[in-house]
C-alpha cells in the first residue's frame, strides 16, 4: 500500500483501499487518516465514506459512525437487499435494535426470493450475531461460504466477527469450508 501511495498520492481509491487494510490491522487510528486522505482528495468517495463508518464502529464512536453512515445512504438509493443489511449492521452495532431487528426480518425474507449471489449472507450473520445470536451467525456464515461471498479468513480478519471467530463451531465451519476448496497444490 506504501508503494502504490508513493507512485500515486493523488489516488482516493488507494488511500480508501489502505485504510480497510489497517481496520482489519487493528490500527483504527491510521485507518482513518487514510480515509481522511482519501476524502480531502474527493469529499464524496463512497469507497472512503463508507468504510469510515465501519472504522468508527470498531472504535466505538458510534455517533460519528452514525454521521458518515447517513452519509453514505443516499449514494445507495434505492435501498438493496444487501445495503438494508449492512444497515441492520450499523444499527445493531450501535443499539438501535428495533431497527436491526426490523432489517434483519426483511432482509431474510427477500434472501428466500433472491439468487445466492445477491444476498449478503456476511451481513445477515453480523446483524445476528450483533443481536446476541451467535447460532444463526454460524448459519449464515456457512451460506456464506458455501456460496464463495465471503471467506472464513476475511471473518478472521475482520474486528466485529472476534467474539464468534474463537468459537469452536467456526472452527470446524472454518476446517469445513476450506477442505471443499480443490487442492492447488498439484
Amino acid at each position: 500500500m506504501k508503494i502504490a501511495e508513493e507512485l500515486d498520492p493523488l489516488s482516493p481509491m488507494i488511500h480508501a483501499y489502505a485504510g480497510v487494510v489497517y481496520l482489519d490491522a487493528r490500527q483504527y487510528d491510521v485507518a482513518l487518516t487514510e480515509l481522511d486522505k482519501a476524502l480531502e482528495l474527493n469529499p464524496n468517495f463512497l469507497p472512503a465514506l463508507d468504510n469510515r463508518t465501519w472504522v468508527h464502529l470498531a472504535k466505538s464512536m458510534f455517533k460519528e459512525a452514525l454521521a458518515d453512515w447517513e452519509r453514505v445512504l443516499p449514494f445507495y438509493q434505492p435501498l438493496s437487499t444487501a445495503t438494508k443489511a449492512y444497515a441492520g449492521g450499523v444499527y445493531a452495532i450501535v443499539g438501535r435494535t428495533e431497527e436491526a431487528k426490523q432489517i434483519l426480518r426483511e432482509c431474510e425474507e427477500a434472501s428466500a426470493h433472491e439468487r445466492a449471489g445477491d444476498v449478503n449472507y456476511w451481513s445477515l450473520a453480523f446483524i445476528h450475531l450483533k443481536l446476541g445470536n451467535g447460532d444463526r451467525a454460524l448459519e449464515w456464515l456457512e451460506k456464506a461460504f458455501e456460496a464463495r461471498t465471503r471467506t472464513p479468513f476475511e471473518v478472521k480478519l475482520s474486528p466485529f466477527f472476534d467474539e464468534i471467530t474463537s468459537d469452536p463451531r467456526f472452527e470446524e465451519l472454518m476446517k469445513k469450508t476450506l477442505a471443499a476448496y480443490p487442492d492447488r497444490s498439484k
